[in-house]
């Protein structure tokens, strides 16, 4: 979903919603990508929040995350990605939590 980066750099990436496998279309919806600095942190706690453009390809599930270059202008270190779909309908489904590093430009 998202790879290592450089701080203060723009990230760009997608993220696909499905339900049993099968791809929804999330057009109506909302996704939220929360990076936290620890892992069992409540989202309240995320130092970068970014809700996702899901009008461009969400017929396909696809919703674009971006996270400005002042968003990730944070410390070097690892940090962890949660992805929380809310539906048009009221479900809430959250991601597995991922790990990854913000890294310090040379």
């Amino acid at each position: 979903m998202i790879d290592d980066f450089y701080t203060t750099e723009t990230v760009k990436f997608t993220t696909t919603q499905k339900i049993e496998g099968s791809v929804v279309d999330i057009t109506a919806d909302t996704v939220t990508a929360y990076v936290k600095t620890e892992k069992d942190e409540p989202l309240s706690a995320a130092i970068i929040t970014s809700v996702g453009d899901v009008t461009t390809q969400g017929a396909n599930g696809i919703a674009q995350i971006t996270f400005t270059c002042s968003q990730t202008d944070v410390s070097p270190g690892t940090y962890y990605l949660q992805i929380y779909w809310q539906p048009s309908t009221g479900e809430c489904y959250y991601s597995d939590i991922q790990r990854f590093k913000i890294i310090s430009k040379i």
